[in-house]
């Protein structure tokens, strides 16, 4: 077997022509996010006779662009959002210092211009272009200004990332009534577009009300980091759930500015994004109303338990790693008890054990800013009527976690099947435990943060069904 994806491609079409007797001449392919860069090398390396190529939230790499000069002539349509962060519209180095770079929206579509044989856009709606008439093969490229790292989307129902246009009916007529193409007219979404990642496990039975975990990146990381530091995707192919990776604005989620009047520093309103986020979510995906979930680390695990204190009853159960209640909370924690988890390391840099305090750079008293991560347990375990005493236990240590020990806390007697359960983790930094190269050193390897709160979801239900 081909150990590279291109040549995992071929075979597959190889595969697929043997069984089925496909026309060789009519191969398309249709990528998203890395899906897309994988497309272009496909496009570039003309192993395939390929009759298109869509690219959806992806621009090309220089290492790709300079080992496709000689690439045959490809119909090519690209759609990429003006706001993208993982693709800037500006191209640029993923880090400093590295030598690999993105190439901006314009070197993209230029080297397909060069490699089609395009001259002059023979269409040009803002910043879109349509190359109809090359020597070769025909160029378009939609940008959509208020897009992000999306797969773009129309239709009344939804009350997110509508951007009046339709990737799928967009391809398809490119590819398939190409007389008829002509470049949409994108708008901005109603509010700025969010990007996020959706992961349906090999199991999922669209006939069958599925659980869904919604999981929160820390600051300033995003869906794709995320979900590689967590491993989600596995603990969902395992059990049967649904799993949502959104992203915040600039990287961040507003836990509790709009508390303070600080509304200009994240204006969002995130408790009504993620509450949104679901409804539209159930569009595409039959969700069990009943069992949501919501989960996060650091900035996100701040937003967990902001969702926990403020949000209505969207989600049955909420679980925070590296993160502590905002002080401004304490006084507007008057949502319906809800089961909550809470991980915290004792050697946390970034976010104190003991709680965030920030220093009066003029002299006066520091503010606290968070609680500790004992008194946050302590205030969860009182809003759920929970007795102050439980059972502790410390978990085997399993000799990979050298510094580190866990041990775990669950009062008991709390109201209305809204648990507490505390994981401490002695020595542990701000990380996701379990998990490698989640976070710095060191990392406790004696529990997996990911089963241990896919378990604890498992247990918990609403009542009844939230009305939509």
């Amino acid at each position: 077997m081909p150990r590279d994806d291109a040549g995992f491609i071929a075979s597959a079409i190889d595969a697929i022509d043997a069984d089925y007797t496909i026309d060789r001449a009519q191969v398309f392919i249709t990528g998203y996010d890395s899906g897309a860069a994988l497309a272009y090398r496909l496009a570039c390396n003309g192993q395939l006779q390929l009759a298109g190529v869509a690219a959806v939230s992806a621009l090309m790499w220089d290492y790709i662009s300079t080992t496709c000069a000689s690439a045959p002539p490809t119909p090519m349509l690209i759609l990429h959002g003006r706001r993208d962060d993982l693709y800037p519209v500006n191209g640029g180095e993923v880090n400093q210092g590295q030598r690999v770079r993105r190439l901006s929206a314009d070197q993209t579509v230029n080297h397909w211009r060069q490699v089609n044989g395009c001259a002059q856009a023979t269409e040009n709606r803002g910043d879109s272009s349509y190359f109809a008439t090359c020597t070769g093969a025909p160029v378009a490229y939609i940008e959509v200004p208020g897009g992000e790292h999306d797969w773009f989307r129309t239709g009344a129902n939804y009350e997110l990332n509508r951007q009046d246009i339709d990737t799928a009916a967009t391809i398809d007529t490119f590819f398939f009534d190409r007389t008829h193409f002509a470049l949409p007219t994108p708008r901005g979404a109603n509010g700025r577009a969010r990007a996020m990642l959706m992961y349906a496990p090999p199991s999922y039975d669209p006939a069958t009300p599925t659980p869904l975990v919604v999981v929160l990146h820390g600051r300033p990381q995003n869906a794709t980091g995320i979900a590689q530091d967590t491993q989600w995707n596995a603990a969902a192919a395992r059990h049967g759930f649904l799993v949502a990776y959104p992203e915040g604005i600039n990287n961040e989620w507003n836990a509790f500015n709009d508390l303070t009047g600080r509304r200009s520093v994240t204006p969002q309103n995130d408790q009504e994004y993620l509450e949104t986020l679901v409804r539209d979510l159930a569009i595409d995906f039959n969700i069990d109303p009943r069992r949501v979930y919501l989960t996060g680390f650091s900035n996100g695990g701040f937003m967990t338990i902001r969702m926990a204190c403020t949000s209505s009853n969207t989600f049955a159960g909420y679980a925070a790693v590296g993160a502590g209640l905002y002080s401004v909370l304490t006084g507007r924690c008057r949502s319906r008890r809800a089961p909550f988890l809470l991980m915290h390391g004792t050697g946390d840099e970034s976010v104190a054990y003991n709680g965030v305090i920030q220093a009066d750079g003029r002299g006066g008293e520091p503010t606290r800013i968070s609680l500790g991560a004992q008194d946050t347990v302590a205030f969860f375990i009182r809003r759920n009527g929970c007795s102050l005493t439980g059972e502790s236990a410390i978990i085997a240590e399993s000799g990979r976690s050298p510094g580190t020990r866990v041990v775990r806390f669950a009062p008991r007697g709390c109201a209305d099947g809204a648990d507490v359960l505390f994981y401490l983790i002695n020595g542990g930094a701000h990380n996701w435990p379990g998990l490698p190269n989640s976070g710095p050193e060191p990392i406790n390897m004696d529990i997996n943060a990911t089963e241990v709160i896919s378990d604890f979801f498992q247990q918990h239900t609403l009542p009844e069904a939230p009305v939509r």
